[in-house]
């Protein structure tokens, strides 16, 4: 469970990095 929330965070945080990326450029 705790993995799973963990590996659902860092997924969400590439997410949010690539989002941003592409709205800057």
């Amino acid at each position: 469970m705790q993995s799973s929330l963990g590996r659902r965070l860092h997924l969400q945080l590439i997410f949010h990095s690539v989002s941003f990326a592409i709205y800057f450029c």
